[in-house]
């Protein structure tokens, strides 16, 4: 298979995008709706489109958050993140509060328990 590649416009990019999620259709008992708000899920563009707005996140408000909590560690595999942190240093809570403030995404959080804790169905021990 070859590629043709096209270099277009910024412009042109937004435009395609911005046309591609206005039309976040999706079916639901027979009925057809239209999502205003995010992106339905099984659309092809709501597998590709997260990732990239997650990134600009991390650049434009969670790097600061980070830094301002003193957290020691951030870990990411797609949408699931792993934060370590010292207790005597940062207040997760306040963290989690900052993240949910200041971004579009509902942040959740899963505290370790006997030294153990669930990430990417594994079990780290702590």
């Amino acid at each position: 298979m070859k590629y043709v590649y096209i270099k277009l416009p910024i412009e042109e990019v937004l435009q395609i995008t911005r046309l591609i999620t206005m039309q976040n259709y999706f079916k639901f008992h027979d009925k057809t709706y239209l999502q205003i708000y995010g992106l339905a899920m099984r659309n092809p563009t709501s597998t590709i489109s997260p990732p990239f707005y997650l990134q600009h996140l991390e650049k434009t408000k969670i790097f600061d958050i980070l830094c301002s909590s003193e957290v020691v560690g951030y870990f990411k595999y797609v949408d699931d993140i792993l934060i370590v942190y010292n207790e005597n240093n940062t207040v997760i809570e306040e963290v989690q509060k900052a993240f949910n403030n200041n971004t579009e995404f509902n942040f959740t959080q899963d505290r370790e328990t006997d030294y153990k804790l669930n990430f990417l169905d594994s079990t780290i021990a702590l």
